[in-house]
């Protein structure tokens, strides 16, 4: 990664996950990482 990471690029995946398109979603951690891994 090159920039540090802003809000507005986690905002679609916390949009999702509140939405009720994740209702049947439940106990995860959902990592928004930006493909940075450990």
């Amino acid at each position: 990664m090159t920039f540090p990471g802003q809000t507005s690029d986690i905002a679609g995946a916390v949009a999702f996950m509140a939405s009720e398109h994740a209702r049947y979603i439940t106990g995860t951690t959902l990592f928004v990482t930006g493909g940075r891994y450990g």
